[in-house]
């Protein structure tokens, strides 16, 4: 059952999540901008008879204008920030479907590597599979698919060190120190923003770091894919230079 490893889409996921990123980055700190849109922003409002009336905030006068503007440009600002917490979380997300991808593909190659995540209940052994999954198994290829299913959920679960140490073992390969270390920061971030509801300050660099990490780490997985004999899809040939 061969199952590419598809870097190009991974690749321009990392890419264009970042690049949109910073298009509206570059919008909310042009100050300019922001209180040019502050000052469309539209107002409603009720006469004495209930009649809706609706204006423009750059139509107000004095104090009244200034103070909408401000609080419409700092409204954004803030959007920004729950956007820059979000971010973390996406790339966490590719970060997990990456590696997810790689299993899979390891699996599929080299069904052997299986053996110590086929473990279908506490009592049974490393290995093994019911009889049941043979007998409704149409043919050898649909078994081990159902195989590289159960494998991959059990191989990728747990805590972030002892899955890098699990993808080395399977995949053949060494993560260099700092991207691990990276990588493990960029999950215990995620992991505070989404369940502790952590609101981190983060500059647009810091966001940046945090996408290229990701995309450091695909690059070492696609690698190590192609020296294991697994098919990898690379639109843009850039594996073949390293």
């Amino acid at each position: 059952m061969a199952k590419d490893f598809d870097y190009g889409k991974w690749k321009s996921k990392l890419l264009f999540e970042q690049g949109n990123y910073e298009f509206l980055h570059h919008f909310v700190n042009d100050e300019t901008a922001v209180r040019s849109h502050a000052s469309n922003y539209r107002l409603k409002s009720w006469s004495a008879s209930g009649e809706e009336i609706e204006s423009k905030v750059g139509d107000a006068s004095g104090q009244m204008k200034v103070w909408f503007t401000d609080h419409i440009a700092s409204g954004v600002f803030q959007a920004l920030e729950t956007l820059s917490a979000q971010m973390i979380v996406v790339a966490a997300s590719y970060t997990e479907g990456i590696v997810n991808e790689f299993l899979t593909c390891v699996f599929a190659v080299h069904p052997d590597r299986m053996h110590d995540y086929l473990e279908w209940n506490s009592e049974s052994p490393r290995g093994w599979i019911p009889l049941k999954l043979v007998v409704e198994s149409s043919d050898r290829e649909s078994m081990l698919e159902k195989l590289v299913f159960q494998a991959v959920s059990r191989a990728a679960s747990g805590d972030t060190r002892a899955l890098l140490k699990r993808l080395e073992k399977l995949g053949k390969l060494d993560f260099p120190n700092e991207v691990k270390e990276r990588l493990i920061k960029l999950l215990e971030l995620r992991n505070k923003i989404v369940h502790e509801q952590y609101k981190p300050i983060l500059a647009k660099a810091d966001v940046a770091s945090t996408f290229e990490v990701a995309d450091e780490f695909l690059r070492f997985c696609a690698l190590a894919l192609v020296k294991v004999g697994a098919p990898v899809t690379d639109p843009t040939e850039s594996l073949k230079t390293n």
